[in-house]
């Protein structure tokens, strides 16, 4: 028989709000040449000798204030429990996160699953919306993972769900129930993503085609 795993994939966070542990995600994160497509001479020294040296410390101020004295990172909460909501969806199968930069580590992750004689998996990456920057940097991730274990599970990776109904209901529900505790009515709900370099989509990333159809799906 068979055993399926369900793996949730998250970007990763530092491990603590700290210029140290800043710095160690910050050069893992700013490495990836799915982010930043600079040749590598050019980024280097920029990266290491400039941003390196002054980010960090800058960057530990803004995640302290985010940073909860219980739960640590809200990234690592928040996906500790949306691992623990899947679980109970599929009780027979083992669901378990694995971090593209920080721990867990995706290899780490992976090793576990194997040991627990998982031969599927079923990759479920945290972006709604396709990016050569986050959805294809974590298949990249995934497979530099596999390339460091002998024994490869079979992969499946979902699809980006930018429009899927279940997601649309989400966050349509989301956004209701915040309402509901407004005390006012506003005229206009303003959605923010993440952005992306406007060259990035013109050499055929499809992430603001994405972010639009998500969008519309959403007023209707």
């Amino acid at each position: 028989m068979n055993l399926t795993g369900i793996l949730i994939v998250q970007l990763g966070t530092p491990d603590e709000p700290t210029g140290p542990a800043l710095r160690r995600y910050l050069k893992q994160f700013l490495s990836d040449p799915r982010l930043i497509e600079i040749p590598k001479l050019i980024w280097w020294p920029l990266l290491n000798l400039i941003i390196l040296n002054t980010r960090p410390k800058q960057s530990a101020k803004k995640y302290a204030r985010v940073w909860d004295e219980k739960t640590g990172s809200p990234l690592m909460h928040y996906t500790q429990m949306q691992t623990k909501l899947l679980q109970e969806k599929f009780p027979g199968m083992p669901v378990e996160f694995g971090m593209q930069i920080g721990n867990p580590a995706l290899l780490e992750t992976i090793k576990k699953m194997v040991a627990q004689g998982i031969e599927k998996i079923i990759v479920f990456p945290m972006y709604p919306q396709y990016s050569a920057t986050t959805t294809a940097s974590a298949m990249d991730c995934l497979g530099q993972a596999l390339m460091k274990i002998r024994r490869v599970p079979a992969i499946r990776f979902i699809p980006p769900y930018y429009q899927h109904p279940a997601y649309i209901k989400a966050l349509a529900t989301i956004i209701r129930e915040q309402e509901a505790k407004l005390t006012w009515k506003p005229d206009h709900h303003l959605i923010s993503f993440h952005g992306i370099p406007i060259s990035y989509c013109q050499r055929g990333d499809v992430y603001a085609t994405h972010v639009k159809r998500t969008t519309l799906s959403l007023v209707k």
